[in-house]
């Protein structure tokens, strides 16, 4: 069943919430900006685009030829779009300010923290409990 969103029937994707990084990158940021849409999904030969609007067909076969793929349009409500698009220029932000090739989430961070600390402390326990050798 198609609903009604935007002044215009289409496949709606309602539950969009987050879109992996892997299809983050699939179109430049100025592109995804400038069109108001975002990869939220692909197959072997398929990419399916999340819209704010209707697309005419111009701009699909643009895209479908920066991205040698066949584009499934989708439309997402623009409030989402906004708020996804605020999350992926701070990821661009803060990747770039830290000069870091990939995101690392933060829990994983955390854990090396804590194992480096923990390895410390049990070595200088170690230190400690050695027997001292007067010679």
């Amino acid at each position: 069943m198609v609903t009604y969103v935007n002044s215009f029937y289409g496949p709606r994707f309602d539950t969009l919430r987050w879109v992996p990084l892997r299809y983050r990158s699939m179109l430049p940021l100025d592109v995804m900006k400038q069109y108001q849409c975002i990869v939220v999904g692909a197959t072997q030969r398929e990419l399916t685009v999340a819209f704010t609007a209707e697309q005419n067909k111009v701009v699909i076969r643009a895209l479908q030829k920066l991205t040698s793929l066949n584009i499934f349009p989708v439309l997402v409500q623009p409030a989402k779009f906004r708020l996804l698009m605020h999350r992926i220029e701070a990821y661009e932000q803060h990747r770039h300010d830290l000069d870091w090739p990939y995101y690392v989430h933060w829990y994983f961070t955390h854990s090396i923290v804590e194992y480096v600390l923990t390895e410390q402390v049990l070595h200088k326990q170690q230190i400690v409990e050695e027997p001292w050798e007067y010679e």
